[in-house]
């Protein structure tokens, strides 16, 4: 079978896939790619085929995604590798991308196959959460009374004031031991017996 007769193949089973699929020869060129395309980055196919991947790479992100390809094919044994960067879209803006890839490689494809997914929500979602940990950190560090956090659970400690640190040091505990204690404390409870009247 030619390899031409082997991409069509691949683009019967692959255009339906949610996750862009690609054939990357050794200098970085798309030979194939399929129609997920154009869903996770706007671009039809025939637009993205026979240029060079790496020139849709953010530069802030470019050297690694090119030092992880190149390693990944110059590898003697079986190599597995995956890159999470940002890919620019049709539209000229960026969307997180992981892309996953191997040295296992076929004469009829000569190139080697990258799968890339969009992870645009995961990445945003980590960066919120970690730009609102830092919030609490510094409401925590700023606040003059003993002020204790926890996560939605209750269960554990996130973060406690200086003066609550102080505190709970004079009295020869640490602050997560007494947050701990503070947040059995605080889960429990007082509920209304069944059936019977309740009195003040």
């Amino acid at each position: 079978m030619s390899s031409c007769a082997v991409l069509r193949l691949l683009g019967v089973l692959l255009d339906h896939a949610r996750d862009k699929v690609a054939v990357v020869d050794a200098a970085g060129t798309c030979t194939y790619v399929n129609a997920a395309v154009e869903e996770v980055l706007g671009f039809a196919p025939e637009e993205y085929e026979g240029r060079s991947v790496f020139e849709f790479v953010h530069p802030d992100d470019a050297d690694e995604v090119r030092e992880t390809f190149e390693r990944t094919i110059a590898a003697d044994t079986h190599e597995q590798a995956s890159v999470e960067y940002r890919h620019r879209t049709r539209e000229g803006d960026y969307r997180w991308v992981e892309s996953r890839m191997s040295n296992v490689t076929d004469a009829r494809l000569d190139g080697y196959v990258i799968s890339s997914r969009d992870i645009t929500d995961r990445v945003e979602a980590e960066s919120e959460r970690e730009l609102s940990h830092a919030r609490l950190r510094e409401t925590a560090a700023a606040a003059g009374d003993v002020l204790w956090m926890f996560d939605r659970d209750w269960t554990e400690p996130c973060s406690s004031t200086p003066r609550t640190r102080r505190c709970t040091a004079a009295r020869g505990r640490s602050s997560k031991a007494t947050l701990g204690r503070s947040s059995r404390r605080s889960t429990r409870t007082t509920s209304r017996p069944s059936g019977r009247r309740w009195r003040r």
